[in-house]
């Protein structure tokens, strides 16, 4: 009896601070910039010292740092913990999390989350071997893909194209995302439907149905990074 009474008391503050937490759309410094049934998309910014507040994740979803960050996060129950990531790193996080996260940086916090309809599972290593690969005569203009992880519903990876990099004409069977690290401008041939740009700025989610064959080319006038989020 003793010991339960003593994980009531233990579990008291989470509960009480889950009740406060405002949900992540509602949070000031979310900022929603996609929405379909499968995901939602929010860039999230803070000024140096700035603190959000308690906020309520209720779906998975993944982080992708746009800047170096330096930041304490207090979850609910725990103490705060000091983070330091460097740009470009990629987290994923299961639901429910109750959180707040202040920048400790002398400089701006900006990262984009994507929160995913349906719950995702466990997160694995991706088996799949990095891929690397240049223009004809070109030991610049390459194509470097790093896998990163996969859940039950979708896998992840890394891309850089060196500038003017053409990748190889591939198919996506599934709803495929890009989320972009820095600003790209990518000609995208499609098969059966042309050639168009696309173009977005650092932290920009683009969403991209199923059924397309396509070799994109990096016209942008230097190097760009971004994700590949696949749906499974």
């Amino acid at each position: 009896m003793r010991s339960f009474a003593c994980l009531l008391l233990l579990a008291a503050p989470f509960f009480g601070q889950t009740q406060s937490a405002v949900p992540v759309d509602q949070e000031p410094h979310h900022h929603q910039v996609l929405q379909n049934q499968k995901v939602r998309a929010f860039i999230t910014e803070l000024a140096p010292g700035e603190q959000m507040p308690m906020h309520l994740h209720a779906r998975d979803y993944i982080t992708a740092f746009l800047l170096n960050a330096q930041f304490t996060v207090k979850a609910a129950g725990r103490p705060s913990q000091p983070q330091h990531v460097p740009a470009g790193a990629v987290r994923y996080t299961r639901a429910p999390l109750v959180h707040s996260l202040r920048n400790t940086a002398p400089a701006p916090f900006r990262a984009v989350e994507i929160e995913f309809a349906e719950p995702q599972g466990k997160s694995t290593p991706s088996r799949q071997r990095a891929s690397h690969y240049c223009n004809p005569g070109s030991k610049t203009a390459c194509v470097d893909e790093k896998y990163l992880f996969c859940t039950e519903k979708i896998c992840v990876s890394d891309v850089t194209f060196g500038e003017g990099a053409i990748s190889e004409k591939h198919s996506h069977s599934t709803d495929h995302m890009l989320v972009a690290l820095t600003d790209y401008r990518l000609s995208d041939h499609v098969e059966g439907k042309g050639t168009n740009v696309r173009v977005e700025q650092s932290g920009g989610v683009e969403f991209i149905p199923a059924g397309i064959t396509h070799q994109l080319t990096n016209i942008s006038q230097h190097p760009v990074r971004f994700l590949v989020i696949v749906f499974r």
